[in-house]
Order: C-alpha cells, then structure tokens, then sequence
C-alpha cells in the first residue's frame, strides 16, 4: 500500500503532468540549464528548485540586522526534530490503533487523518531531502501546518501539498482562467478554474485509489472534491463582494475549516480507503517492517559490528538539539535523546539495557528510547508477599511506591508560577535555594507528563522518576534511590556494572563499588556539561564537573563508613535528612548553579514564561477587539439592509 500510493502519487500523477507540459514547453522541465540528473529526479520526485527573487528585489526583514536571510525563504521549512516528533506520533498511533475496540470509529478515523497527513508530509520530506544530498537544490517545502488553515482557500492553496498546487496551478488552471476570461471577464473568471482544477485533482485521486484496492471507483471521491471545489467558488465569491470589509478571528475561522475538511473527510474520502482495507493492510505492513527490524537485530551480532550500525543515529541525536535555542525545549531534548536515548542505543548495540527486551513492538521500542520512561517490572505472584493481612489479595505497596496523583503535580505546577513571580522580590542567596526547588519540580513534572504520555499510548505501568528526594537521609539514598531513577537505571547497566566487574578483579567484592561509584558520577558529570553546552552555547568550565566529582568521592567515603560501621551506628533521620539535603544545597550553589547563571538560564527561563504569558495575553486580547470589530461590522450591515 506504500509503496503502490507512493509511486503512484509520484509517477502516474506527478511525473505525467510534468512530462504533459513539457510537451508544451511549459512546467519545470523546461528550464534548458537542467542536466540529465537533474531532469530526472524533477520529473520523477515531487520537488522543485527554490526559486530566490533577485538581490536587489529582497527587502530585509530585520531593520537592525539586514544582513539577515529574509522571512520568505524559511517559510515552510522545518527542522529534523520536527519530522523526528511526527514520526514518534505515527508511531504512537499504531499502538493506539491496538485499542480501537475501545474507541469510537469517530475518533479512529480523526487519529487516521492525523497520521495520514504526517505520513505524506515525512514521505514528501525525505523525497526532498534525498534530492538536496545528492542533487544540491534548496527546496521548496511541500507542507506548511494546513491544521493552522484559516480558509478553504488558505488550506488548498497555500498549506496542502504545494507541489499539488504547483502543477495543477499551470497545467489545469491558468489555461482554463485564460478561456474563461474571454466569457465571464476578469472579476470571475477563477471561479470556472478552481471548479475545472477540483474536477482534474479528484479524478487523479481516484486513480490513486483504484491502484490501491484495485475496485471499481464509487466516485465518492469525486463528490468530495467537487464538493471542495464548490465551497471554494462560494467563499471566494463572498470575498470579492464583501472586498475585505468583514473577516471573522482566526479563532473562529481555523476551527471551522479543519471543522469542515473532517466532516467531509469522513463522509466521502475516508469511506473508500476503508472498504479496500487500506488501514488493515498499512498495518500489516506496519507490523512486517517491526518484524523484518527485529529479525536484523537478531542476525546483526551484538557488539562492535551493531554499535557501528547506531553511529549515524547517535550522532543524528546529538546534533538535533543544536537546533533548538529553547532553554526548556533545548534542555528537554537534550537530555531525552542526547543522553538517555543514546546510552539507551549504546548498551542495547551489546545486547543490553531495556531496548534489548526481544518481545517490545516497533512503536513501545522507538518511545521506550526516545522518552524517559522503562516498563514496570513486577516480581512473580508466588514471590509477592501479601503487604495487606486482612486483604491477602490486595497489591503489593511497592508497586506504588513513587506514584503521585494528579494533585500533587498541580501542587508543584502552581508553586513553580509562585517561585517565578517570587524571583522579583527576594535575595540573590535565597533564590539560589528556590531555582533548586524550581529545577526539581519542573524536571518531575516534564518526566511524569512524558510517562503519562506513555502510560495512555502505550499502556505501560512505568516506574517512577521522582520519590521525594528532599526526605533523603544520605547522598547514597538521594542519588541512588530518590533524585532521578532514571538516569540511575541506565548509569548502573552502562557504567557502573561493567566498572564493577572490571574493578573486583583488581580490589576484591568489599571495595569494588567504590571505583564504579567514581566513574559513574565521572560520566554523569560529562553528561551534564554536554546539557549546559546545548542550553548556553559557552565553553565549558567544569564547575559541574567538579560538583559530580565531589559528590562522587563523598559517597564513596559514605560507603567505606557504612562498611567499616557494618549497620553498628546510624544518625537518626531527624538529623541526617537535613544534613543530606544541606549538603547538597551548599555545594549546588558553590558549583552547580553559577555556570547556569552565567549562560543566563533563569533570566531567559523568566523571558520564556513571560513571552507565553504575553502571547496568551495578546491572543486573548486580539481575538475580543476582533470579534467586537466584526460583530459590529456586520450589525452595521445587516442595519444597512434592513
């Protein structure tokens, strides 16, 4: 099915339109400076060469920097990170579709649109992205968020698979907008050529669709884009008598449209897929991919002939955060997929860590590497002891050990704004304190909203990321067992484990911990100045570095107390809880958090949440001044016919 709508989508539409007005002399073909190649990969591919306005005619964007490229020409373009997240959608999408006993069809097909846009959009993005590599051309995007379309006009003619447009536009629509001229003069003649334009698209799509199911056509297809075609007469009729004296808010008018393309979508375009089995069959195919992956891990010998395999990836993954200036965003995704999502790749090359599980689909391997998240691993029945005496039956506690409900994240969201209006009024010291507390309730809740997104997707029982490290009662309890268990979960199998074995030999079992220890928080510290790089751009002082190493060596002296005491004396919690966390204060404003000041985390943190509040604010406050204005305009009207 993808590979049959690809190329059909390609050649027997594309190609054959170009070859068409070739013949004429007109279309992109045309242009004598193309070498064979490059005629080729024109005619064949759905791309075209950017066509730049002259120097002279480029009138800078930026008055404080003219020198800057202009806005025109990165319109439309996206980052790989973009297509990255769209292909994790798709991904998530098959899994959803596991579950649609449970969902209404309704909401199936709503999913169904979605993932057949991403689809076309990352098939159209790699087709040009093979054609910049290796032809050289800047691209014209195919794409441009057509779910942000403001018309049926905006959505058809200027989001939606521009390449449709760029070929339909001189192939079907100037030479019927040049005849109708002659007949219905200027002012309506485009009205007969969208119609004429619809009418050529709707048949093509039903080619499309017959090389698909192989079925006789039903012409629901056709119906839908005459339907689209008519409405499009209707508002560009509307437009040119109201000649811009009333325009309803983008709020009013985005809805509506992607509104209006669902419910037609539904009635008429979708209902021919569905009968071909084309939603069975993509998951099919779908599902033989995953199974052809997974055979290639298993032929593939663990080791440094798989770890070779991952290279573009890894790097693939520690250049995508360059491209983010965000520091929310930046440092998100630095540390999903630079970090974690690396070292992820790295042990499952030596047939280990949690990517390495041989019964993970497809969709639960790319989000168990790309997401924080790891599956909750329960110990069998016979070994769980009952915790409940009157209920034998009832769960074990450790398996909510962790969880949280939904209050106590509203709790720490709403005391997160409260530090953010608090910065303005406070000490320098005092804030150092609450940027700590800050950073820990923004990173727990960046974590739980990733393993709930997970949890609905996937239908995971994860494990949980936080468990309330303010109450440890040493560094070994706060780093081991309370402050970030993930990163914990992938150090220990990574770095710790084969620094044990490889350490045992040399100082015996008693104190070959303390060494993996050291190394652990060694790599854990380069780590994290990786992240400080992606946020600030700055070279590196290996303050953090230093905060790492010090709290490295002062568990390992935690260690060697606790085996030499042998369990013989321990402080109460009264007093060493308040020491940990003390500890970890001190030396977290000593080290930690002045490389962060410096490359100005928290000022651009307070500019990025007072640039969302002020966008939120002007939003709201535009969208009341132009539905007042519109209502107005049109009581005026309807007075004025009255």
């Amino acid at each position: 099915m993808h590979l049959g709508g690809t190329s059909a989508f390609f050649i027997a539409w594309l190609a054959n339109f170009k070859l068409l007005m070739f013949a004429f002399g007109n279309g992109p073909l045309s242009d004598p400076s193309l070498s064979l190649p490059r005629f080729l990969a024109i005619a064949c591919l759905p791309i075209k060469i950017q066509q730049n306005p002259p120097p002279n005619s480029q009138k800078p964007q930026n008055k404080h920097n003219p020198n800057a490229p202009s806005k025109a020409c990165k319109k439309g373009q996206k980052s790989i990170l973009n297509y990255a997240t769209k292909g994790l959608l798709i991904a998530l999408l098959l899994r959803v579709y596991d579950y649609s006993d449970y969902i209404h069809s309704k909401i199936i097909l709503v999913l169904f649109s979605f993932h057949l846009y991403f689809g076309l959009e990352i098939s159209l993005a790699i087709s040009a992205a093979l054609a910049r590599i290796l032809l050289g051309f800047e691209l014209e995007p195919q794409f441009d968020e057509p779910y942000l379309s403001s018309s049926l006009q905006d959505f058809w003619g200027r989001r939606w698979n521009m390449m449709v447009s760029r070929i339909l536009r001189p192939s079907v629509y100037d030479p019927t907008l040049i005849f109708s001229t002659r007949i219905l003069g200027r002012k309506w003649a485009p009205l007969p050529a969208v119609i004429s334009t619809f009418l050529v698209s709707a048949v093509m799509h039903e080619l499309i669709f017959y090389y698909l199911g192989r079925v006789r056509p039903t012409l629901e297809i056709t119906w839908f884009f005459v339907l689209h075609g008519v409405c499009l007469v209707i508002e560009i009729a509307i437009k040119k008598a109201v000649n811009g004296r009333c325009r309803l808010p983008r709020i009013i008018t985005t809805p509506l449209t992607v509104l209006f393309m669902m419910v037609t979508g539904f009635w008429l375009f979708f209902p021919p897929l569905l009968r071909c089995k084309a939603d069975v069959r993509g998951l099919e195919e779908y599902a033989a991919v995953g199974a052809f992956l997974k055979y290639v891990a298993k032929i593939v010998p663990k080791g440094a002939i798989r770890l070779m395999t991952f290279v573009p990836v890894v790097y693939l993954f520690l250049v995508l955060p360059l491209s983010l200036h965000s520091m929310h965003l930046g440092g998100t995704s630095a540390f999903f997929i630079a970090w974690l999502a690396n070292f992820k790749l790295l042990m499952f090359a030596f047939g280990n860590g949690p990517l390495s599980d041989p019964s993970l689909s497809l969709p639960s391997f790319l989000a168990i590497a790309c997401l924080p998240i790891k599956i909750q691993k329960y110990p069998p029945p016979n070994s769980q002891k009952p915790q409940n005496k009157d209920n034998p039956n009832a769960p074990p506690r450790t398996s909510k050990k962790g969880h949280k409900s939904l209050l106590n994240y509203a709790t720490k969201g709403l005391l997160i704004a409260l530090l953010v209006r608090a910065y303005d009024y406070i000490h320098s010291k005092i804030i150092l304190v609450l940027f700590s507390f800050h950073m820990y309730f923004g990173l727990e809740i960046i974590l739980a909203l990733s393993a709930a997104l997970a949890r609905a997707f996937l239908g995971f029982e994860l494990e949980p990321q936080f468990d309330e490290p303010y109450l440890s009662t040493s560094l070994q309890d706060f780093w081991g067992r309370r402050w970030n268990m993930m990163v914990s979960r992938i150090l220990r199998p990574s770095v710790y484990d084969p620094t044990l074995r490889f350490s045992t030999r040399i100082f015996g079992r008693k104190w070959a911990p303390l060494p993996a220890v050291f190394s652990t928080f060694l790599v854990s510290a380069l780590m994290h100045e990786l992240i400080l790089y992606y946020l600030g751009r700055v070279r590196p002082t290996f303050e953090i570095t230093w905060f790492f190493l010090l709290h490295g060596v002062c568990l390992m002296i935690e260690i060697a107390i606790k085996k030499a005491l042998k369990g013989r004396c321990r402080l109460p919690r009264i007093i060493s809880t308040p020491a940990t966390v003390l500890l970890v204060m001190i030396t977290g404003s000593w080290l930690f958090f002045p490389p962060l000041l410096r490359c100005k985390v928290d000022v651009r943190a307070l500019d990025e949440y007072a640039a969302l509040g002020a966008f939120f604010k002007d939003v709201s406050q535009s969208l009341t001044f132009k539905s007042f204005n519109a209502t107005r305009v049109m009581y005026g009207s309807f007075k004025s016919v009255v």
